[in-house]
């Protein structure tokens, strides 16, 4: 895939969020960035096996991890565990309005983001 050039003539970046874990063989020649997984932390923790095998299909690079609601006491572990699995992750606590700010976990989040 080539990347796209804005009028300006500077790299745009594409980001693909389906909504749903897509398809491997659908994306093979994805965009930058695929939001392989947006839920919440109980949804995620609750995954079956074809879901889990679906999300480990995914290369590191370009994968993006989108959490809520996770238990505070949760963010740094859960990080440690995406880190590896996501190019791209974001982890709240909030549970309503999740986009619209970073929670009582930010700090937590970016000391497990920087180790």
């Amino acid at each position: 895939m080539t990347t796209q050039r804005s009028t300006h003539n500077k790299p745009i970046q594409i980001i693909h969020n389906p909504g749903t874990v897509p398809d491997k063989e659908l994306t093979q020649a994805r965009p930058e960035v695929t939001a392989v997984f947006e839920e919440s932390y109980s949804r995620y923790r609750s995954c079956g096996q074809n879901e889990q095998r679906a999300l480990d299909a995914y290369d590191r690079k370009g994968a993006s991890y989108i959490l809520h609601s996770v238990p505070r006491n949760q963010v740094i572990p859960l990080v440690r565990e995406l880190r590896p699995r996501a190019e791209y992750i974001f982890v709240t606590d909030r549970q309503a309005k999740y986009y619209e700010g970073f929670g009582e976990s930010w700090n937590e989040f970016i000391r497990a983001m920087v180790e």
